[in-house]
């Protein structure tokens, strides 16, 4: 059996932890969104990632990548293959 008060303890610590989890990924996602906005919808979570590395955030490709899928921003390069293979036609 546990204390009420080392529950209650343990309880309130995850909840401030799942909000500041929350309002970093909030300020990411705005972050993320800038970015993408900025690309002209080009960047993918890696570059992405090198630019949010400039501006100071430690954060892996993967969760930018999730957090890509929940705003529903998809990177846009099908211009840059058509171009490459025009020129291997050439």
């Amino acid at each position: 059996m546990v204390n009420r008060s080392t529950f209650n303890a343990y309880l309130s610590s995850n909840i401030q932890q799942f909000m500041k989890k929350k309002q970093r990924n909030d300020q990411l996602k705005e972050q993320i969104l800038e970015l993408f906005t900025e690309s002209k919808q080009t960047y993918g979570a890696y570059r992405i990632r090198e630019e949010l590395k400039k501006l100071g955030y430690k954060v892996v490709p993967q969760t930018i990548s999730l957090l890509m899928k929940e705003l529903g921003l998809f990177s846009n390069r099908g211009g840059s293959k058509k171009e490459y293979l025009k020129i291997l036609q050439e």
